[in-house]
């Protein structure tokens, strides 16, 4: 039912409001969205004519049954009004969605070998409709599409739908849902033909994580494409599966890629109230060899580090996952109070182990540093290592559910080539939980302990420190440790320090977040430096653009400091 009132025809006049009243936000903001006056009313500065406003105006009562279907409403009641005053046209929708449309029956069957299939049973098992709920329309779309996803991707390629209708009476307000698909015969890989000519053809097959005569399983092909992708070989990869090819089910693929440049070179410039102004340089070798063999080196200047490193890659074993790397790094660093000149060498084995990036290490270090005039030593160490790392997160970039745990644990012994024996680990954690729609909880926490013969003849690199933009805000970056006589901060042998945040972004991209931060450096009783603060959020394209402000509770000569950084929260 429609009823209308127009006033008397006059000159042409903006469209200064559109008003939607009687629904509630989800189901307003999608009339808005179709409502063809109201993106006049939103677009063209010049004034639409008086016959354009009233040919929209007509049009939109059918408009907002459009808008309206999708969520299961078939017989709205609708009030529009047009006006115009001395500002421009207004116009006015009072809407009554009616009775929503409830869904009476459901029938969904999958005929054909298919259906017994694992990921075909738990498609079935998850779709999310149900006899007595509300029609919405993207639910029965989504339960197409992902039924059928799972049967074209568990290799049964010949999946065609004998029915699927949604059948809706509006007079009655029901709604009947059948979904009929016939899986048909079940494919299987062929034979893999990877088109480059930069590698050799057995080292570029080792990508590949299938066999012929595997099932045909699409989630392979996808994993095949994003490790090439992602490889650092191949600028771009194409698949090409033709099943009209296959020979007894058994389905060729053929992979089109095209090289990257050999060499890539890289600048950044940035700055942190942890680092100061920071510029970094570096060139990768990409292809080495036709074996895939690659290599880089970087220079990383700032205020607090600069370091020149090279690595050596050589792929191993799943050569999309797993590699050994031989490393140099010459680097002088600020740590604490200490000033110190590394040189590292190391080998590793990297590889993907059970959910974790595990690296295996062997490195040597040899470690200049001192704590002021007088106090220069030179310390030479040799140890074995296993890092195990994970990351987990809904968008890589601003997570709001996700974690990220990282584990450190090595050490050397005093008579093959180390200055003093010791075992050293380092656990970190953090983690994102959503609060509302546009609001997390983000807390992080870390815990160290190192034991040793000779803590003196420790270098500074292997002991604990805290504070800074990471960990205890409202302090200088390791600005917390066990102080010297000398009133010099030196480290601790234990480490434990921990953060809660809650962020909200009040309009667009930007918002506010409130924290407290804990932590403290020690050799004997934690006795935790605090803070509290206030923050400017933004979410950027590289991650979220923190400025913070922090108050330092255990240091009364701080009021409060100031902290910036750009990045990812995990």
């Amino acid at each position: 039912m429609i009823i209308a009132w127009a006033c008397a025809a006059g000159p042409a006049s903006a469209i200064t409001d559109v008003d939607v009243s009687g629904l509630n936000a989800t189901l307003a903001e999608n009339v808005r969205a179709f409502l063809s006056i109201a993106e006049e009313d939103e677009g063209d500065e010049q004034a639409p004519s008086e016959r354009l406003v009233r040919r929209l105006h007509s049009e939109a009562p059918d408009e907002i049954r459009e808008a309206l279907r999708p969520f299961g409403y078939y017989a709205p009641r609708i009030r529009a009004r047009l006006e115009r005053g001395e500002d421009g046209w207004s116009a006015r929708y009072r809407i009554r969605p009616g009775p929503p449309t409830i869904v009476r029956k459901i029938d969904i069957e999958v005929d054909g070998p298919g259906g017994e299939e694992p990921a075909v049973r738990n498609a079935l098992a998850g779709i999310d409709l149900r006899e007595g709920a509300r029609l919405e329309h993207s639910a029965y779309e989504s339960a197409k599409n992902t039924l059928y996803d799972a049967v074209y991707g568990a290799g049964y390629l010949d999946a065609r739908w004998r029915r699927s209708q949604l059948r809706i009476v509006p007079a009655l307000a029901s709604a009947e849902i059948i979904l009929k698909l016939r899986t048909g015969r079940k494919y299987y890989f062929g034979e893999v033909n990877i088109e480059q000519d930069v590698l050799n053809p057995e080292f570029v097959q080792r990508f590949v994580n299938f066999e012929p005569e595997d099932p045909f399983d699409t989630n392979k092909l996808l994993d095949l494409q994003l490790a090439l992708t992602d490889s650092g070989y191949f600028d771009n990869v194409e698949l090409r599966v033709d099943k009209e090819e296959a020979v007894n089910q058994r389905v060729p693929v053929t992979v089109v890629t095209k090289p990257t440049r050999p060499r890539r070179y890289s600048v950044g410039a940035g700055y942190g109230t942890d680092t100061g102004p920071r510029l970094s340089l570096g060139v990768e070798f990409r292809r080495i060899n036709r074996r895939g063999h690659s290599f880089r080196a970087d220079l990383q200047l700032s205020t607090i580090k600069n370091a020149f490193s090279t690595q050596y890659l050589i792929p191993i074993k799943n050569v999309a996952t797993d590699n050994i790397a031989i490393a140099g790094t010459l680097q002088q660093e600020e740590i604490g109070d200490a000033d110190t000149e590394q040189l590292i060498l190391g080998v590793s084995r990297n590889e993907f182990w059970r959910g974790f990036q595990r690296r295996l290490y062997f490195n040597y270090q040899r470690e200049h540093f001192d704590f002021g005039p007088g106090t220069g030593r030179e310390e030479n160490l040799l140890y074995p290592g296993i890092t195990l790392a994970r990351k987990r997160a809904d968008d890589p970039l601003f997570a709001r559910k996700g974690y990220s745990v990282n584990l450190d644990v090595h050490g050397g012994d005093g008579n093959l080539l180390s200055s003093t024996s010791f075992a050293r680990t380092l656990a970190e954690a953090r983690a994102v939980f959503p609060l509302t729609q546009r609001s997390r909880l983000l807390v992080h926490s870390e815990a160290g302990a190192v034991l040793v013969d000779d803590f003196v003849a420790l270098p500074p690199s292997q002991r604990f420190f805290t504070g800074g933009d990471r960990t205890v805000r409202g302090y200088n970056y390791q600005d917390i440790g066990p102080q010297s006589g000398r009133g010099a901060n030196v480290g601790g042998r234990y480490l434990l320090a921990a953060g809660v945040e809650a962020d909200y972004l009040f309009f667009g991209d930007f918002g506010g977040a409130v924290f407290f931060d804990a932590g403290d450096a020690f050799n004997g009783t934690p006795d935790p430096e605090k803070a509290v603060g206030v923050g400017l959020r933004y979410r950027s394209l590289v991650g979220m653009i923190r400025l913070d402000f922090a108050h330092p509770l255990d240091d009364p000569d701080n009021s409060f400091r100031f902290h910036l950084s750009i990045g990812p929260d995990l």
